[in-house]
């Protein structure tokens, strides 16, 4: 579906003199620019919204498409406030600077200053602390620019504004549930044994060590003769070097793909309790099966995977 640039002009007026609340119709060119590309965006929010966007065989006027996108924007701004307030009681920052700073001082900060109206692509943070799956705020596939992009304004990323924050705290919201499924001490403990000064210092993702240490306890246990409803294993993501002595025996002859094919079900039990979350977390099974490989190769694998000499059953 493809729209000329021109024929959003008359909203971009409309906006300019909002913009200057009635006092001018007239702005900068990079005020102008910056109302054209709100347009856009609240445009794409209406063609690429599958629940409530355009009804097929419907050949709506740009208008109309502007007014629900940008309805859309403030529905969207709305559920993605009351994600956040959702995810705040349960919240545990474990010690972790950049988590608590982008979390708890941030994200308020977002829905202060964020304008659904004039700047709805701009979503002002950096949100420096990374999610698990590096992919869920960059996957923009389905997203159909409906302008022509030949002597327009640069098109807007898929993932831009409330549709990012909107992502990012969805993703967040899923980490949250499955690392409240630990006592904070034993996530702290693991922790600072994947980086002693990790509470200042540490730039990555607190799920990623939990989970793969919590995945490994699963096919180790699973190697022993358990299964994966093994209770200790799930709740306890420590691992020790015999724990880590069955993983090598068992993936000693396997590939990297092999071995991503044994972790997918034992993520897939471990983020169980969490509705639909499978296939977020899967996605880092490639990363741990090539970290496992490596680790039976170099013979490190009981550094690779945090272990310690303590003794824990699976029972």
């Amino acid at each position: 579906m493809e729209y000329h640039i021109e024929r959003l002009l008359p909203i971009v007026a409309e906006l300019s003199v909002r913009y200057t609340s009635g006092e001018s119709c007239s702005v900068s060119y990079e005020a102008a620019q910056a109302l054209m590309e709100a347009v856009i965006y609240c445009i794409r929010e209406c063609v690429t919204d599958t629940e409530h966007g355009i009804s097929a065989g419907r050949m709506p006027h740009e208008r109309e498409l502007y007014d629900r996108g940008a309805h859309l924007v403030i529905q969207k701004t709305l559920q993605a406030k009351e994600i956040y307030e959702s995810i705040l009681p349960c919240f545990h920052d474990y010690g972790c600077a950049n988590y608590r700073d982008t979390i708890l001082k941030g994200m308020p900060e977002f829905f202060v200053r964020y304008d659904p109206v004039f700047f709805p692509g701009n979503h002002l943070l950096t949100l420096d602390y990374p999610l698990l799956n590096k992919t869920a705020c960059l996957d923009g596939s389905a997203c159909q620019d409906p302008l022509p992009q030949q002597n327009g304004p640069r098109p807007l990323s898929p993932l831009r504004g409330i549709d990012l924050i909107f992502k990012y705290l969805k993703s967040i919201a899923m980490e949250v549930h499955f690392l409240n499924r630990f006592h904070p001490d034993t996530i702290c403990r693991l922790m600072e044994r994947v980086s002693p000064d990790y509470r200042e210092l540490y730039l990555d993702n607190l799920c990623e060590p939990v989970l793969l240490c919590t995945v490994s306890r699963l096919l180790a246990a699973e190697a022993a003769g358990s299964d994966f409803s093994a209770l200790r294993a799930l709740d306890i993501p420590l691992l020790t070097v015999e724990e880590c002595n069955l993983l090598r025996t068992r993936f000693l002859s396997s590939c990297v793909e092999e071995i991503c094919t044994c972790i997918k079900p034992a993520i897939r039990a471990a983020v169980s309790r969490i509705p639909g979350a499978g296939p977020y977390f899967e996605q880092a099974a490639s990363d741990y099966a090539v970290r496992i490989r490596f680790g039976i190769d170099s013979d490190c694998l009981e550094t690779v995977l945090y272990a310690s000499n303590q003794t824990q059953s699976f029972s």
